[in-house]
C-alpha cells in the first residue's frame, strides 16, 4: 500500500491537488483526517468483487483456477 501511495499517478494527482488546497488555505483546515490499517489472518479474510476489472483491489493478486 505504501509503495502504491508513493507512486500511483491517480493517488499522486489527488494528493497533490489536496496539498495545493491546503496551502491556499494557509494550512488552516477544519477537517480532521485519519486512516486505519488492519492485519487480519488469511483464514478470516473474505473479499467479494462483482463485475470488476481483474486489476481491481486484490483481484490482481488472486490465484485463479
Amino acid at each position: 500500500m505504501e509503495r502504491w501511495a508513493e507512486s500511483h499517478p491517480t493517488h499522486l494527482h489527488i494528493f497533490g491537488s489536496f496539498m495545493k488546497m491546503v496551502r491556499a488555505m494557509n494550512f488552516d483546515l477544519k477537517l480532521p483526517l485519519y486512516h486505519e490499517v488492519a492485519v487480519v489472518p488469511a483464514h478470516d479474510q473474505t473479499f467479494e468483487y462483482i463485475n470488476c476489472h481483474t486489476g481491481t483491489g486484490l483481484l490482481r493478486c488472486a490465484k485463479v483456477g
